[in-house]
């Protein structure tokens, strides 16, 4: 992963950082998730994303983003007051992407924006312990590729410095079809949900 984003810093940025017609951007935030279908409620799974974007004006107001980035998701168990679990078919699935994004998003007023859009993510590790303290899973059940939607209202709070909120919604199952029998049927139409809060840095001259 580290290489593939060192590329695109190298070759990418410094270009739109000199262009009229680009912005380019470092993002990075504190990420919240948990899986629709895992029979768990809540975003209880903390992480974190970071990477970096570049975005071109297709019209005024109107900006086409897309990039390169790393963001963990999964979901965790929540314990009662007498430490039991409540509900969940795992104690903790923790599982890493590197994503691709591309969104759409209007210029609404001369601080805020709103856009939305597709991604693509490419899983690189996964980490399941169905009971805590048991250790990592030999099995993995969650399939490489994960295909999803995104949405992100950002508010500039300088030249330099916007606070963002981003929340994305996988679109397809994420077990593998040969694994979600052995789980149960609530799990075999697992989705990503995550929420991330994050800053973003303008590297834009």
């Amino acid at each position: 992963m580290k290489f593939p984003i060192f590329v695109l810093f190298v070759f990418i940025v410094p270009f739109t950082a000199y262009s009229q017609d680009f912005n380019s951007n470092l993002f990075g935030g504190l990420s919240f998730s948990h899986l629709r279908g895992d029979n768990m409620d809540g975003y209880n799974k903390p992480g974190y994303q970071l990477g970096m974007e570049v975005g071109y004006e297709v019209k005024e107001g109107w900006t086409l983003w897309s990039g390169l980035g790393y963001v963990q998701k999964g979901s965790k168990a929540t314990y009662g007051e007498f430490g039991n679990q409540e509900g969940g078919n795992w104690h903790l699935l923790r599982i890493h992407y590197v994503e691709i994004p591309l969104l759409l998003s209007y210029q609404m007023h001369e601080r805020f924006d709103f856009g939305g859009g597709l991604y693509y993510g490419r899983k690189f590790g996964e980490f399941l312990e169905f009971i805590k303290g048991v250790g990592k899973e030999s099995t993995e059940i969650i399939r490489d590729n994960d295909i999803g939607v995104a949405f992100r209202a950002s508010y500039q709070l300088n030249d330099q410095w916007s606070f963002y909120l981003h929340h994305s919604n996988s679109i397809g199952s994420l077990v593998e079809v040969n694994t979600s029998k052995n789980l149960g049927q609530p799990t075999s139409g697992l989705r990503n949900m995550a929420v991330t809060l994050g800053l973003r840095l303008s590297l834009t001259k």
